[in-house]
């Protein structure tokens, strides 16, 4: 099999500041791989290959790949394939099964396996593909948008992608992108006094997680006023992290119940 590699240059962002949890990379410029015109021999196939290397630890966790082969039934026949994978055969590493639009969430609940196909996207479909990565005995979870186009060929074009920083919570599609303001919250806006949540002077737009360190989410929070107050006596002492949603803009804050 020919591979023709690409590569290209990454802006790797902090989504947040002093709670830093989302790595956001934008490929820059977009890099589209198309399947070739056609196969160079009789029964053999050739692809253009993208590899992601999901949190820049320079090992190369998946890849996306533009795929044209011929395959015997009778005749020789031509065959498409646009697909992401899995780098190795054994690695707990997994893609999500289907495209997702801005917003859904990606977690351990997902459907995950070890391989996604794009074929069943029409010419110029944008959309997510989740992805969960394993390290250090814990799963991380990422998306990458992908926009499905088509010249003499088909192909696929890879546009950013991005992962939570903090092992076994989820993240939504899209969270981390460029050109989102981030909030601008303090400990004035968000603390705990006698297991007593106080969030002040946050848009009633903002919507609350709470999850344990295992990535559960424990509650939603909703705010209705400028001062609001809610109850954590009922929750184990210990850590948690609290998830600010305001818009497209993300916060997160890790608090001590106890």
């Amino acid at each position: 099999m020919k591979k023709l590699i690409f590569s290209s240059v990454i802006i790797a962002m902090l989504a947040m500041s002093a709670n830093a949890q989302i790595i956001y990379t934008d490929v820059d410029p977009d890099t589209t791989i198309i399947c070739p015109a056609q196969v160079p021999c009789t029964g053999c196939d050739s692809s253009q290959i993208f590899y992601l290397g999901l949190n820049h630890d320079n090992i190369l966790d998946f890849r996306l790949v533009a795929q044209i082969y011929q395959f015997e039934e009778g005749n020789w026949y031509d065959a498409y394939d646009l697909r992401i994978e899995i780098m190795a055969p054994l690695s707990p590493n997994r893609t999500g099964w289907s495209k997702m639009n801005y917003g859904d969430e990606i977690g351990p609940d997902y459907f995950w396996q070890t391989g996604s196909t794009f074929n069943s996207w029409i010419n110029n479909d944008e959309y997510y593909m989740g992805l969960r990565l394993f390290k250090d005995n814990q799963y991380y979870y990422g998306w990458v948008l992908v926009k499905l186009v088509v010249t003499y060929n088909r192909g696929l074009t890879i546009k950013e992608y991005a992962y939570n920083t903090i092992p076994q919570l989820p993240i939504k599609a899209g969270e981390g992108t460029v050109g989102i303001d981030n909030i601008e919250i303090t400990d004035n806006n968000i603390y705990i006094t006698n297991k007593t949540l106080n969030i002040v002077n946050l848009s009633p737009d903002c919507i609350i997680d709470l999850y344990n360190m295992s990535g559960q989410k424990m509650n939603t929070y909703n705010i209705t006023g400028n001062h609001n107050s809610f109850d954590l006596s009922a929750y184990s002492e210990g850590v948690y992290v609290l998830k600010v949603q305001c818009n497209k803009s993300v916060y997160s804050k890790t608090i001590i119940v106890n």
